[in-house]
């Protein structure tokens, strides 16, 4: 009985043990993400060029979603993956070809 519970006791703390880890790894992934989309978006000047941003975010390996439109305005998203649905954003608003505002965050289902 006694070598039983030790065996159910090492089985139950290395459950808890791989939860943590996954949930460790999650928070850590999400932060990395909505650390990256900032980075980027501050490294972008108000009133540059769109063009040299799609192409440094193509280098970054960020995933380039737009030209959209939201709120009637032209939007670019550079996405940089999180853990599972959630990616860091940052989002460019551009008004004739140069960038007008920048927002960054994380984004999730």
């Amino acid at each position: 009985m006694k070598t039983f519970l030790k065996r159910l006791g090492v089985i139950v703390l290395a459950i808890a043990l791989l939860i943590a880890a996954v949930l460790g790894f999650a928070v850590y992934a999400n932060d990395s993400a909505e650390h990256a989309a900032r980075n980027f978006c501050a490294n972008i000047p108000i009133g540059s060029d769109i063009d040299p941003v799609i192409a440094r975010a193509h280098e970054e390996g960020a995933r380039h979603r737009g030209p959209r439109t939201m709120e009637g305005k032209e939007v670019h998203n550079f996405e940089f993956q999180g853990w599972v649905f959630n990616v860091g954003v940052c989002r460019v608003g551009v008004a004739s070809g140069k960038v007008a505002f920048l927002e960054s965050k994380l984004e999730g289902d």
